[in-house]
């Protein structure tokens, strides 16, 4: 089975911040950091080939390498039978 590489793009934790540009988003494993003095905060911005250490698969794409991997055991499952 195909192991995914480790980036904030497939990370359950990272949103795409713009659609026009899929490159960025925000990262919601902790909370929004404040800033400035104004009275709002943000979630960290991030690229989409960045990492760290809390990095966690997105759910659906655990759900495609399943599919992916059933598909493989059952190619090789007919080549013996």
């Amino acid at each position: 089975m195909e192991t995914p590489n480790k980036t904030c793009q497939v990370c359950r934790w990272w949103t795409v911040a713009r659609k026009d540009y899929e490159h960025e988003g925000y990262c919601r494993r902790r909370s929004p950091i404040k800033v400035d003095d104004r009275n709002y905060a943000i979630f960290p911005i991030t690229q989409d080939v960045d990492w760290c250490g809390d990095w966690d698969l997105k759910m659906d794409n655990l759900d495609k390498l399943k599919l992916k991997g059933l598909a493989e055991l059952h190619e090789n499952f007919k080549k013996i039978v």
